[in-house]
């Protein structure tokens, strides 16, 4: 923990020493910026004053700065630019209780105080108060927005302690304006390792008033893990938030084409033409229509089969509507990446009864870990309009059909 705090402070320095809560030692080496700051507090610590305070007492010093503050708040009473200072001081001589008390008094002096809510920031993480830390660096970003993109490395810093992850559990409950940005910022990083941002789905999906929803989370993390190609995590990640939510996580999701809520690609995803669309329909099932020159894609999923090398079952219920003859509708499966295609199943006679169409088929051993179902028309004209309603899907192993 001692490292975690010593790695952080010296992040806290070099990405706010542009503040007004500069130490003297800055001011010396930097004069400067030292000068740069408003004038009351480049009258505490800019170098011409501190060179002329070099040779005298500690005791002359705080003699000093004391007569210089109590100057200031006569002329400024709202002021909160002396008390910081001071606090600064004393958090920089590591005397952590002065520090805290004058931080206090600051932002009691003046409520939108950022200086305040930094210096106690840099308490709490001394405390080890990691939520309380994260919440006062809340304020000051809420009081600074502006600032966001220059402090987000710190953000992501502290994200790579796991000491810190309740912390950002906790504060993504409350409406942060730096909420999406931070969480694209944070899964590009995690790459093909998500951690935290993998916490924060799964938070997210259990709670309705979280920063960020659960599929606007999962979709991010999602999205990123596809385009590294690492289907597999991407599945294990969406099983366990799945699971944490109580729900079963079968091969297809959303078998019984209810329309349930849950983030792509592992939920249908549908399609529309001037020719063609489809859509859930409220009492269940799911309508593909089409009509004249109708053909592509209607509906589609990934899903994830294994392991390699096992066969499964496709099947399809399914009814007609306004023709017989209802097109040349099909399901196909397929690798998700390669594009390979592993099975074509047929619905082009769909009546108005529910019926069955099934067929087998075997996920390769090797360049197949995703697998993608689609629902579509081969090009071509239909003698009409025709729809066929989706009543449900399922794909079961083969091995577990003859047991």
């Amino acid at each position: 923990m001692k490292l975690f705090l010593s790695i952080l402070f010296g992040l806290i320095l070099a990405y706010f020493l542009g503040r007004p809560a500069l130490s003297w030692t800055f001011a010396k080496d930097n004069p400067e910026l030292a000068m740069r700051f408003d004038d009351e507090g480049s009258r505490l610590l800019s170098l011409k004053n501190r060179k002329a305070l070099e040779n005298v007492s500690d005791a002359t010093v705080q003699t000093e700065l004391a007569a210089r503050a109590k100057m200031i708040l006569k002329r400024d009473p709202l002021s909160d630019t002396a008390i910081l200072h001071h606090g600064f001081i004393a958090f920089e001589n590591q005397n952590f209780e002065k520090a805290e008390t004058l931080f206090k008094a600051a932002q009691s002096r003046n409520p939108r105080s950022r200086g305040a809510a930094l210096g106690l920031y840099n308490i709490a993480l001394r405390k080890e108060e990691t939520t309380k830390a994260l919440e006062l660096f809340n304020v000051y970003l809420s009081l600074e927005p502006e600032t966001f993109q220059q402090q987000l490395p710190v953000l992501l810093a502290l994200s790579e302690f796991p000491v810190m992850w309740p912390a950002f559990e906790k504060i993504f409950e409350k409406d942060l304006f730096w909420a999406s940005d931070f969480y694209n910022a944070l899964v590009q990083k995690e790459g093909k390792n998500p951690q935290l941002s993998a916490r924060l789905a799964k938070m997210a999906a259990g709670a309705s008033n979280y920063a960020m929803s659960g599929e606007q989370t999962q979709r991010i993390l999602y999205a990123n893990l596809l385009t590294l190609q690492d289907y597999k995590k991407a599945r294990d990640v969406w099983r366990d938030i799945q699971s944490s939510q109580g729900k079963a996580a079968p091969v297809i999701y959303d078998a019984s084409f209810q329309g349930l809520e849950g983030p792509l690609p592992f939920n249908w995803q549908i399609y529309s033409s001037a020719n063609g669309y489809s859509e859930f329909e409220r009492e269940g099932g799911l309508i593909l229509s089409g009509a004249g020159n109708s053909n592509g894609i209607f509906l589609t999923q990934q899903f994830i089969g294994a392991p390699a090398g096992q066969s499964y079952r496709l099947s399809i219920t399914a009814e007609g509507r306004l023709t017989k003859n209802n097109g040349p509708f099909a399901a196909r499966i397929a690798c998700a990446l390669a594009d390979r295609q592993l099975s074509v199943l047929s619905i082009n006679e769909a009546g108005e009864e529910e019926q069955v169409y099934t067929q087998d088929f075997t996920i390769p051993e090797e360049g197949c870990d995703t697998q993608k179902i689609q629902f579509f028309a081969n090009q071509g004209a239909f003698p009409a309009r025709a729809e066929i309603i989706l009543k449900s899907i399922s794909l079961r192993p083969i091995a577990a059909l003859k047991e």
